[in-house]
């Protein structure tokens, strides 16, 4: 008992707490609800200012989730009596954690309102972390805070009997801890298309990766230690994002780090993706060799270990012979560079090499990979051995060049061996490691490094195995990025990331723009944007 005391002293010294008096007569559904006076606490696991590289340490978020634990324990907590923590993993100012019982089950949602005109409401159903809809025991991550002011935060309980209550708080989240605008500039479309839900993460390069919102407000803001924050994937309940060139975390819908990982010698660049196993794919660099971003490791999230499964030099070997030694202005061998990975299956993948303006599809990734085909302008590749493996183009198109998350995307209504790919398409004609070749002879208005005021392009591929052609089948002019930039399909419309403009945007599948939204022009560029609804993680889909 001395030590619990202990405990609870020096957690109560750093807590904040808020007294809100509701009164709220409410007629919802079929019932007649009235909740009286509550009075909620807001507890903080910490005050003290924390490193991004102490934050993401293990034993650091096993002592926070401890005193969690402990301040979970030393009561029962209801509708009327919830513990809520401020931002409990020290991750996201802009985030609270609820935890309380309820005698009938039920499913919660949530409002967070702030006065100022030019921030609306932010609303959200909670996901419980199991199956049902409605449960009794409810454990849940709030995310969307509005930094600096007042808010108030609306828990909207609905029990299975559609009864509901209202449960109401009021709050001062901390400041961001970057310099990133809290409310985008933005500006509509041409299309009458609709935003799609959800939320935009921003990967950039200043050190922190963010959500927005639809109206452009900043509502998650997590540190990031060097490089950025690659991708965002998800497994079995927990999602991943890099924090540095050898550094992967695992967090929980709470919030929660539960592993980091380490590439050991290996540096990740650009991308990965779980393979059918559950294991990370990563796009990766052996830093002791003579080249750069041309390697594929796998990563077994269940042991943290890590091995190379694929070489591009050994299925290569020719082309790699020949080119490898023509340096890039800042003296690094950058032969192939990698940028993109995607599983299709069959232990295959399909990657995006920038340097070649190809795109390659490798089977038997595992025991002795293949070349199955490249996706490229065939001039590129006249003068190699290599040229027999490219696929034919079944209309007249100019194939991609210096291209971007090429992403894959299966479809119902076609048979084995047919599907889509889409990309940026960067429209550069850029190769340090290939100056023999002659991009303005086979491209027109081909643009430069750095050049601006010229094209970049959203593609579109339909690919067929069973002929071994590709075609271009949808395509349209976006803000022209000479490198990095994203597309994503998402519930119908097209995310479009402008990497070096730092301008993303919504579009309809027609190419119509719904939104494009500016960022803050730090770092080089903002290197991709994706949108999720978070379902099954932080939400529930509406």
């Amino acid at each position: 008992m001395k030590k619990s005391r202990t405990l609870f002293k020096e957690i109560g010294a750093s807590l904040l707490w808020v007294l809100v008096a509701i009164i709220t007569t409410a007629v919802i559904g079929c019932g007649l609800i009235q909740a009286g006076t509550v009075q909620s606490r807001v507890f903080r696991l910490s005050t003290s200012e924390k490193k991004a590289s102490e934050l993401y340490d293990i034993s650091y978020q096993k002592e926070l989730h401890r005193q969690l634990k402990t301040l979970r324990s030393k009561a029962k907590y209801d509708e009327k009596n919830m513990l809520l923590i401020y931002n409990p993993y020290q991750l996201n100012v802009q985030s609270m954690y609820a935890y309380f019982e309820t005698k009938q089950a039920a499913k919660v949602s949530y409002t967070i309102h702030v006065d100022d005109k030019k921030i609306k409401d932010f609303s959200q159903t909670l996901y419980n972390g199991t199956k049902e809809e409605y449960v009794k025991k409810h454990e849940y991550q709030l995310i969307g805070l509005v930094p600096g002011v007042e808010n108030k935060i609306t828990f909207h309980i609905e029990y299975k009997n559609k009864k509901v209550k209202d449960k109401v708080i009021r709050f001062i989240p901390d400041q961001l801890r970057g310099t990133e605008k809290q409310i985008l500039k933005s500006k509509a479309g041409d299309s009458s298309q609709k935003l799609s839900d959800g939320l935009y993460a921003v990967l950039a390069e200043n050190k922190f990766m963010y959500y927005y919102d639809n109206d452009g407000m900043i509502r998650s803001e997590f540190p990031v230690l060097s490089y950025r924050a690659a991708n965002i994937v998800f497994s079995e309940g927990s999602m991943y994002y890099s924090i540095s060139k050898n550094q992967i975390v695992e967090m929980n819908r709470l919030g929660r780090v539960t592993n980091v990982f380490s590439t050991g010698k290996y540096h990740l660049h650009h991308d990965y993706v779980f393979d059918g196993y559950g294991n990370l794919l990563i796009l990766g660099t052996d830093p002791s060799a003579d080249s750069m971003e041309d390697r594929i490791l796998e990563l077994n999230v269940k042991t943290g270990k890590v091995r190379q499964i694929v070489d591009l030099a050994d299925i290569f070997p020719d082309y790699y012979k020949k080119y490898k030694d023509n340096k890039k202005p800042d003296g690094e061998y950058d032969w192939m560079h990698l940028n993109t990975i995607q599983w299709v299956g069959d232990d295959s993948i399909v990657v995006s090499a920038r340097e070649t303006s190809a795109i390659i599809k490798i089977s038997n990734i595992y025991k002795k990979p293949k070349i199955e085909y490249m996706l490229s302008d065939e001039s590129f590749w006249k003068k190699t051995k290599y040229k027999k493996l490219l696929y034919k183009k079944a209309s007249d198109f100019r194939s991609q060049t210096g291209q971007h998350t090429v992403t894959f995307e299966e479809d119902d209504v076609l048979n084995d061996g047919k599907y889509y790919l889409h990309m940026f398409n960067n429209n550069i004609g850029k190769s340090y490691s290939r100056p023999d070749y002659d991009w303005n002879k086979y491209y027109d208005e081909i643009t430069g490094h750095g050049t601006k005021g010229y094209r970049s392009y959203y593609y579109l591929y339909y690919v067929d195995e069973t002929t071994r052609t590709y075609d271009l089948v949808n395509s349209y002019e976006v803000p022209y990025s000479g490198y990095v930039s994203s597309t994503q399909h998402y519930k119908g419309n097209h995310i479009v990331d402008s990497g070096q403009a730092f301008l993303f945007g919504e579009y309809d599948s027609t190419g119509k723009m719904i939104r494009q939204f500016e960022l803050t022009k730090e770092g080089k560029y903002c290197y991709r944007v994706y949108k999720y609804d978070f379902d099954g993680f932080y939400f529930v889909s509406q």
